[in-house]
């Protein structure tokens, strides 16, 4: 699947039978298709071959269900995309920093935010909204590692960069000092 396609936005569990995409461009060799209705096409998880233990960093017992979906960068499995989409995270720097001036807070969830801003800042008013408080949209390198078009360092490079980039902007620089935030690299 061409990276470009990603950019559409388009979700890989409902494929429009009206979209310009086929599902030959996909590319999927262990996907099944189903169609659940005229209008849309759903493509489901069906591996050629089982996953055995030496494929998966946990080891499989009768009662876990199978965990197609691996991290790129570590190969950590998980049962949901979402899962492992959400996991990438951790290999981004923070995304998400308090609006405050002088507060130095940086995380990557919503409601990491409002718990900070409630418990620090609750004197300055509401929660910002995240679209106040958005360094990068980390959204948009997960799908760039995931399609291929970049690796986890490349994406985390390009994230410190506008990192440092919004961190001038903001007058943060000495709060921001580590570009990844607490978290530490290698993640």
């Amino acid at each position: 699947m061409a990276c470009s396609n990603l950019l559409h936005e388009f979700p890989l569990h409902a494929v429009s039978s009206e979209s310009q995409w086929s599902l030959a461009d996909l590319n999927l060799n262990s996907w099944t298709q189903i169609s659940l209705a005229q209008e849309y096409t759903t493509l489901v998880y069906a591996p050629s071959q089982p996953i055995t233990s030496s494929q998966n960093s946990v080891t499989q017992t009768a009662s876990t269900p199978p965990q197609p979906w691996a991290c790129p960068n570590c190969n950590r499995r998980f049962q949901r995309r979402q899962e492992r989409d959400r996991h990438l995270l951790i290999h981004l720097p923070y995304s998400i920093y308090c609006p405050s001036l002088h507060c130095a807070w940086r995380g990557d969830r919503t409601y990491g935010l409002a718990r900070h801003w409630r418990n620090i800042h609750a004197n300055y008013g509401p929660v910002p909204q995240w679209q106040q408080s958005q360094i990068y949209d980390p959204a948009r390198l997960v799908r760039l590692i995931l399609c291929g078009a970049l690796t986890v360092e490349d994406a985390a490079s390009i994230a410190l960069s506008i990192v440092a980039l919004r961190a001038m902007e903001l007058n943060k620089v000495e709060l921001w000092q580590n570009g990844w935030g607490r978290r530490r690299f290698g993640q």
